[in-house]
């Protein structure tokens, strides 16, 4: 026990290697602040084209993860084990992936937007 406790404490130690590490590439630290300010006032000036991003982002996602659903329904289904609701999952992930990348202008500039790309994320 007092080899965690020593360990814990010397990690968070404001003195130790990480402070040293970060003291002598401070401006590695200051390049990434200035980055991500400047993707911030990218996305804050530039709305349409930072939704349109993330819209694709969602579609690759969904096409990769519908992917790996199909492939792991058939790895289950060869061990015999259930591989339905993969095949299920993989399925409405390709669809819902497609369809954010067939048509991403009326995906992402629409108010109606059915379903909504954040409502696949539980179900997968």
């Amino acid at each position: 026990m007092t080899a965690i406790h020593h360990t814990v404490s010397a990690s968070a130690d404001p003195g130790g290697p990480m402070s040293e590490a970060l003291a002598r590439n401070w401006w590695i630290v200051l390049l990434r602040g200035a980055a991500a300010m400047l993707f911030g006032v990218i996305a804050l000036f530039l709305p349409v084209l930072t939704l349109a991003s993330l819209v694709l982002v969602f579609a690759v996602y969904m096409l990769a993860d519908g992917v790996l659903a199909i492939v792991s329904a058939a790895k289950a289904a060869r061990q015999g084990e259930r591989w339905g609701l993969f095949i299920l999952e993989g399925l409405v992930d390709l669809l819902a992936g497609a369809a954010s990348l067939v048509v991403p202008g009326r995906r992402s500039s629409s108010s109606w937007c059915w379903p909504p790309p954040g409502a696949w994320s539980p179900a997968s």
